[in-house]
């Protein structure tokens, strides 16, 4: 078991703690992170980085467990969509108030269940307000989304991924540009059929040489990613 902190009592109850310790079968190393994975078809090893010592050691393993923090870091989302008091991202019924639709919603119907108070951008997993915290609900809300989003063909100036610009800070990851997005999504957020056409999804779009290996490099999705997690 990996600690990226000092030791697991920061985090963790005591019983737990004293449960591992109990167990022959598991290891305890603190300061220390996965900075790499190794593998052909399947995962055969991992590189564990030490904070103390600087070694970076490569060890066996056929499979990985990530636990990246129940903390949501929704930050760069604030005036933009309603989150709950402890940032998770509100969705569907839980927009509504007394019955009443999200103040500036522009349609006329309801939120669908994983949309947020944006019409479009829906949330799914961990990020949500009041979701399970599985992996498989994750892909399963997900999949409920992309066919909402379908069904009502959204804004495409609505996607997120076009308004993340580098830190200027110079932080290694994108920040949101607020003021792009709220002359683009905001000032019109009205779905434009005609811009979602069945042609924006063909086959021809979205090829296999779209999602190489090279896409995914272990340069680009660094532990630093889930750092602030």
């Amino acid at each position: 078991m990996l600690v990226r902190g000092e030791s697991l009592s920061a985090s963790m109850s005591q019983y737990l703690i004293d449960q591992i310790k109990r167990m022959p079968n598991i290891q305890v190393e603190t300061r220390a992170r996965v900075v790499e994975v190794h593998g052909d078809s399947r995962l055969e090893a991992i590189s564990i980085h030490c904070v103390d010592s600087g070694q970076t050691d490569r060890v066996p393993a056929n499979s990985l467990f990530v636990f990246i923090g129940a903390e949501p870091n929704t930050d760069w989302l604030a005036g933009v969509m309603e989150r709950d008091e402890r940032g998770f991202i509100l969705t569907g019924a839980d927009l509504l108030r007394e019955g009443k639709r999200p103040q500036g919603w522009p349609l006329t119907r309801d939120p669908y269940w994983t949309e947020t108070s944006v019409p479009g951008i829906f949330a799914a997993g961990d990020i949500r307000h009041g979701s399970v915290k599985r992996v498989a609900s994750g892909v399963g809300e997900v999949d409920a989304g992309a066919a909402a989003a379908v069904s009502d063909p959204p804004n495409p100036n609505l996607a997120l991924d076009q308004y993340l610009v580098a830190d200027p800070d110079g932080g290694s990851l994108p920040v949101f540009d607020e003021a792009t997005w709220t002359t683009n999504a905001l000032s019109n957020p009205d779905w434009d059929a005609a811009t979602w056409t069945t042609a924006t999804w063909t086959t021809a779009t979205w090829t296999t040489a779209t999602w190489t290996t090279a896409t995914w490099t272990t340069a680009t999705w660094t532990t630093a990613a889930w750092d602030a997690a």
